[in-house]
């Protein structure tokens, strides 16, 4: 049995957070569009855990990054409207159902705006380096992402048991 989910008003950083994560997602559009014409036709499109590049693609596969992280954000506000059927580690009961469906709305909207800032970072290095002609992100990219997305998902499941 599902307990039903009531949203509470978003408070003024939720809101700010929802308006970056929208703002920052068109802007990652205007960039890539502005900058694409201005690129060599061939640029960097995968890269190691170094950073190093190791396949080169056409520049319009630029445009996958930001329709893939519009796709992303898309989904992951569909599914913070309906916190009560997310996988849970523990039962809800009528008590714990607010606090655990608040922390997990919280959750996918951290996720969002974790996954703006990352695809930023490999947009902006990928355009940079191929103005350069340097093509190299940063090696502390990949441990950075994984620290930005698993601890808050830890500390997130942690504060849901602790709850429950």
């Amino acid at each position: 049995m599902t307990i039903q989910y009531i949203p509470k008003k978003r408070s003024p950083l939720e809101v700010g957070v929802d308006y970056f994560i929208w703002f920052g997602l068109a802007f990652l559009w205007v960039y890539v569009v502005y900058h694409h014409g201005r690129l060599p036709d061939t640029i960097a499109t995968h890269f190691d855990a170094m950073g190093n590049p190791t396949s080169q693609g056409s520049k319009d596969n630029l445009f996958m990054l930001p329709l893939i992280l519009t796709l992303a954000i898309v989904f992951l506000k569909y599914m913070g409207q309906f916190p009560q059927y997310h996988n849970y580690p523990m039962d809800i009961t009528k008590e714990t159902a607010p606090k655990v469906y608040q922390l997990s709305v919280s959750l996918i909207r951290y996720l969002g705006l974790v996954l703006l800032c990352v695809f930023w970072i490999i947009v902006y290095g990928i355009i940079q380096g191929s103005y350069q002609n340097t093509s190299k992100l940063s090696p502390f990219l990949l441990p950075l992402v994984v620290i930005m997305i698993f601890m808050p998902i830890g500390i997130g499941l942690y504060r849901m048991v602790k709850i429950g």
